[in-house]
């Protein structure tokens, strides 16, 4: 589209010029752009919904601060061999220090509205990205660098230097002792990651089962447990098919390689399908058929339950947000 403008207008066509010229190609096209960028889309929300969406958010978001707020300086760090691990209180989580900002694996953490430099009340200074905080005047005694987090990166270089130079005195493929400690330290990590995804294997796997169990099959005969289902004797050679029917090998030959409770399942489905269409081409355009007038009214009750429902629940966030409101401490 954008070529067929440039070949039809010059440098200096007006942008009036330009825009007839574009309504005329897109007439010659069969409206293809107006087409493309002017479609109407229903817009998957109503109002009462967006309302009901907002307060939710609003509720949770209010909650949420508070509780934030009321566990300041309850976050505690403790060691476990060579990592540090940090507890979030609000989000009853322990991470590893990793994952915080860098001044929490030093020999300081941060500490909550105090200096890191003076120890005096932060009410005059800025929090740097480390999560270290300082006054003005103390930042600038520092020469505008952060101590702790340049000690902890000036050790761990030296740290790496004086592992990397060790093995090369040694030799190749020699671990030396705080690397062979961070080895086992790692294999352990790995043998918890397998116990934990063997566990919740299992579990997908009994609910998967489970599942299979309680199933309701749409044939006329759902299938058995163990049993062969056109003999009904024990299965112990055959297989089972993916629609859930267990055959012998001979039973299954004899079935020509088909589940016929299946079969006759679609059939009778096609067969149902194909005379509701007959029905309604005999009764005219526009017209249901006596099944699809009984659903059409189960859709309305349906549609009018859900809309009270949405109703209720929209009344209650609404009024737990208001008590979030009254009740909510200031900061």
């Amino acid at each position: 589209m954008h070529s067929k403008i440039c070949a039809h207008t010059s440098t200096n066509s007006s942008t009036d010029n330009i825009i007839k010229q574009a309504y005329l190609i897109d007439e010659k096209n069969h409206n293809e752009l107006k087409d493309t960028f002017q479609r109407s889309k229903e817009y998957p929300y109503k109002p009462s919904s967006l309302k009901l969406l907002s307060e939710k958010t609003s509720l949770f978001l209010l909650n949420y601060f508070q509780e934030i707020y009321k566990n300041q300086g309850k976050g505690t760090l403790h060691k476990k061999r060579k990592k540090i691990e940090y507890k979030l209180v609000t989000l009853g989580e322990t991470v590893d220090s990793r994952y915080l900002p860098t001044g929490y694996s030093t020999s300081k953490p941060p500490s909550q509205d105090t200096c890191d430099h003076c120890n005096k009340k932060l009410n005059n200074g800025e929090v740097l990205m480390c999560g270290h905080g300082y006054h003005y005047e103390c930042y600038q005694i520092l020469e505008y660098g952060c101590r702790y987090c340049e000690e902890y990166y000036k050790r761990g270089i030296y740290n790496n230097v004086k592992s990397f130079l060790e093995r090369l005195e040694k030799g190749p493929n020699i671990l030396t002792p705080e690397e062979n400690e961070g080895e086992e330290v790692l294999v352990e990590e790995n043998e918890v990651i397998e116990e934990v995804e063997m566990n919740r294997s299992q579990e997908v796997h009994n609910k998967l089962l489970e599942a299979l169990n309680c199933i309701n099959t749409c044939t006329s005969k759902p299938p058995s447990q163990d049993t062969c289902d056109h003999c009904n004797k024990k299965l112990n050679n055959g297989e089972v098919l993916m629609c859930g029917h267990g055959y012998h090998y001979e039973c299954y030959q004899i079935l020509e390689y088909g589940c016929r409770y299946c079969e006759e399942y679609y059939k009778r489905g096609i067969y149902n399908n194909v005379k509701s269409f007959l029905e309604r081409l005999e009764k005219g355009p526009n017209i249901l058929t006596p099944e699809e007038n009984e659903g059409e009214e189960v859709l309305v009750e349906e549609n009018e339950v859900i809309e009270e429902v949405e109703m209720n629940r929209s009344q209650e966030v609404h009024n737990k947000l208001l008590e979030a409101l009254n009740c909510i401490n200031t900061w």
